[in-house]
């Protein structure tokens, strides 16, 4: 069994795996670029991303991994500032406004996404109404207290080459340190917290930029066209929602969303109503839909966990988990229509 996926075209290859967060990014961004590229969807749970055909192509066995003729980027901020030097499409990093997107994409990107994602699953008290399915989150959190993982890993360990085991030592050594910080509920909420922070940040800046252009009508972080930086905050808004913590920063209210309309008044009663704008107008794109809302999306999801709750041979709980899944995704989108 080859350890890739192929799925399109040109001379740009990224290797992702549908629900990563920040292989998320990359794909949104290569399509609001507007370029050609195929995909090699990494498979997870198989551990394809430690394997000696992948820890080649990123020595870290991280995702994603951006191929450009015959050079290899990781990390979806180096694979962002790459793109803008050498890809091509559409200018998401406007040379007049550098400094202040760059600011804001570090700020965002610095978030603790994979704490919050998998603190949430562990404590799930924390959540209010995640998209995630109940199966998903059940096998997510066995995965992390049964040390699934690091045990997956030690196997792989046996037989592999010298100039590979630094790879796979590393990986050890941060599955264990995640473990600590997961299981902490104090640090799952100083997450959380730095992730209200920054959304703080963002509705005062979406704020000043609507009072200096002098418009009520949606705009994006730095103006009428979108920036890598818009890139990050449209996947933290897309993560959350996932997760279950939407609720939490943007309580319901008397906003809105099929008209994006503020109000007369945007401070009464409504929680960060700039930013409720920006996310009304950030789920019409096109390529929003693709990458976070997609079917295809949620479809890889319920492959990955089926498969390995499979595995377990939990083939009853599949077929159940499934269907309530597949049955509360159908909903979802039926009231958003």
């Amino acid at each position: 069994r080859t350890a890739f996926k192929e799925k399109d075209m040109d001379n740009i290859t990224l290797y992702h795996a549908p629900v990563s967060y920040y292989s998320q990014k990359v794909r949104l961004y290569l399509l609001e670029k507007g370029l050609n590229f195929s995909e090699k969807v990494v498979d997870l749970v198989s551990r394809d991303n430690l394997k000696p055909d992948f820890l080649k192509i990123n020595p870290k066995g991280e995702i994603p991994v951006l191929k450009h003729g015959e050079t290899f980027i990781p990390d979806s901020s180096k694979i962002f500032f790459y793109g803008e030097e050498n890809l091509g499409g559409k200018d998401l990093f406007p040379e007049a406004k550098r400094e202040e997107i760059k600011q804001m994409h570090n700020l965002i990107h610095s978030l603790p996404i994979e704490i919050v994602t998998y603190g949430c699953v562990m404590f799930p008290e924390l959540m209010q109404d995640p998209i995630i399915p109940y199966f998903a989150r059940r096998r997510l959190r066995n995965y992390v207290l049964n040390d699934v993982s690091q045990n997956k890993i030690r196997k792989e360990m046996i037989g592999v080459s010298e100039d590979l085991l630094d790879a796979y030592e590393k990986k050890l050594e941060l599955q264990d340190y995640k473990k600590k910080i997961l299981t902490s509920k104090a640090k799952i909420e100083e997450a959380i917290s730095n992730v209200e922070d920054v959304l703080n940040v963002v509705e005062e800046h979406l704020e000043k930029m609507h009072k200096e252009l002098q418009t009520t009508e949606p705009i994006f972080l730095f103006g009428n066209d979108i920036t890598i930086a818009d890139i990050d905050l449209s996947i933290l808004i897309g993560r959350l929602r996932f997760i279950g913590l939407e609720k939490r920063f943007l309580p319901q209210s008397t906003f809105n969303k099929k008209t994006n309309e503020l109000g007369d008044s945007p401070d009464d009663n409504i929680i960060r109503p700039y930013l409720r704008q920006y996310i009304a107008q950030i789920e019409k794109r096109p390529a929003f839909q693709n990458v976070v809302l997609s079917a295809y999306t949620y479809r890889m999801m319920m492959k990955l966990f089926a498969v390995s709750t499979f595995k377990q041979n939990e083939n009853l709980f599949i077929g159940a988990g499934i269907f309530v899944a597949v049955a509360a995704i159908g909903l979802y989108f039926y009231k958003k229509m």
